[in-house]
């Protein structure tokens, strides 16, 4: 039973029972020794009637107050929130159109009328950031990641803020404590890992990296994060060798090849620890794998001088060979060709170099009306030094003639007749 029946109802007839039961015709109200009341028994059972029933109608009365007064308190909160909402959606319109001090204002305004309205926080931080406030917005963002603890996006408007301020330190603190509830998100550690990398604290950039991997996200965010990655995990490996620790710099390079193996300074560097750590097979074995899957002249330099020396005819043939063996992983490449053919040369085996360059002629595409790029000056001049070296001294003399005519034309960007002369680019394969 609720309390006003119970004081109604339940409450009169306790005192009309008790008055009853002691007074039979009067009812005596003493209130000291001097002064009492004696009232008839009717009209001592008539005011507790009354006294029942005014009990019970303030307190119907008072729950009526109340639940007006909590609806007043919702109706208010609502219009503040819409008030909020329209002051948030007006201060955008003016960072729009180039009025931020007005906008700030705004956002503070909406911030008054709705302490949990996030986009406000965030705003408003991003203006006082552009003006230069940089106080201001760490103030915004401190609020912003209060309320939301969780919110990774606090955590890393937050961090950046003390970040501009040379507050790394307290930086890490916050995005290790948006991390420390066991989920890991990639916003998160994309700043860790930057903010680890930017103090040079390249293994801790590395893990940085690695949990960051195993998160997954976007492919567009993936080919960022892989790219990162391998700048990251290229300068730790230089730290570790170093620190001559030669095969730890391997297992992070060979890690990074695996992530993106498209860059041609990790598969070059790959092959250069394995050769610090006592590995030349295998570094060769990297660095032909590097020239089959990405090609560039780098890894071809270092496929001729991994024979070592080239201080005799033998190692300037079986580097000549190594080159020739490369050339068959890229076909359309005539680069290996015409390094090979020059190393013969230097040893003094003109045939063959000439039957290499007649390879890697065949390779080149011919630039407009004939003319061939720079590697195809660089073929003929080999062409050139091999008729002069074999003796056919007038051939030779013709062909730098046609050499320094064509390069003339490459480098006034024309030839005679008036084409544009392209330049052929080695890698454009």
């Amino acid at each position: 039973m609720r309390l006003r029946p119970l004081l109604a109802f339940a409450g009169p007839l306790a005192a009309a029972l008790y008055l009853l039961h002691f007074n039979r015709d009067f009812v005596s109200v003493r209130f000291s020794e001097a002064w009492s009341v004696r009232a008839p028994m009717a009209m001592a059972l008539l005011a507790a009637a009354l006294a029942g029933a005014f009990a019970a109608a303030l307190l119907g009365w008072g729950e009526a107050a109340l639940r007006a007064f909590a609806g007043w308190k919702e109706r208010r909160l609502v219009r503040r929130q819409e008030g909020a909402r329209e002051c948030l959606a007006r201060a955008q319109r003016l960072r729009g159109q180039g009025r931020p001090k007005k906008a700030l204002r705004l956002a503070r305004r909406a911030i008054r009328l709705d302490s949990r309205l996030p986009l406000a926080y965030s705003l408003a931080a991003d203006l006082a950031a552009e003006a230069g406030n940089l106080e201001e917005a760490i103030r915004w963002n401190s609020r912003l990641y209060a309320l939301w603890p969780d919110s990774p996006d606090a955590a890393v408007r937050l961090s950046e803020n003390l970040e501009a301020t040379g507050k790394a330190g307290e930086a890490e603190r916050v995005l290790a404590r948006s991390g420390g509830n066991g989920k890991i998100h990639p916003a998160v550690m994309r700043k860790l890992r930057d903010l680890f990398a930017a103090s040079g604290r390249w293994e801790e950039a590395v893990q940085a990296c690695e949990k960051l991997h195993r998160t997954g996200g976007v492919l567009s965010e993936q080919e960022e994060d892989a790219r990162r990655t391998g700048e990251i995990f290229l300068a730790a490996a230089e730290g570790r060798l170093a620190r001559s620790d030669s095969w730890g710099a391997v297992s992070l390079l060979e890690d990074a090849v695996r992530r993106l193996p498209s860059s041609r300074k990790l598969r070059l560097r790959l092959g250069e620890a394995l050769a610090a750590a006592g590995k030349p097979k295998r570094a060769l074995r990297a660095w032909e794998a590097g020239y089959r899957e990405v090609g560039g002249e780098e890894f071809l330099r270092r496929i001729a001088a991994s024979q070592g020396p080239l201080d005799s005819e033998s190692a300037l043939r079986q580097a000549s060979s190594r080159l020739v063996s490369a050339a068959g992983s890229r076909p359309g490449d005539p680069a290996p060709w015409v390094m090979a053919a020059a190393l013969l040369i230097e040893a003094g085996r003109t045939e063959e170099a000439l039957r290499w360059l007649g390879e890697a002629s065949g390779l080149i595409p011919a630039a407009a009306e004939g003319e061939a790029g720079w590697m195809g000056l660089a073929v003929r001049l080999l062409e050139a030094r091999a008729k002069l070296e074999g003796g056919d001294r007038l051939a030779a003399e013709n062909d730098f003639r046609r050499v320094a005519r064509e390069a003339g034309w490459l480098l006034l960007g024309e030839s005679p007749s008036g084409a544009i002369v392209k330049p052929f680019d080695v890698f454009s394969s």
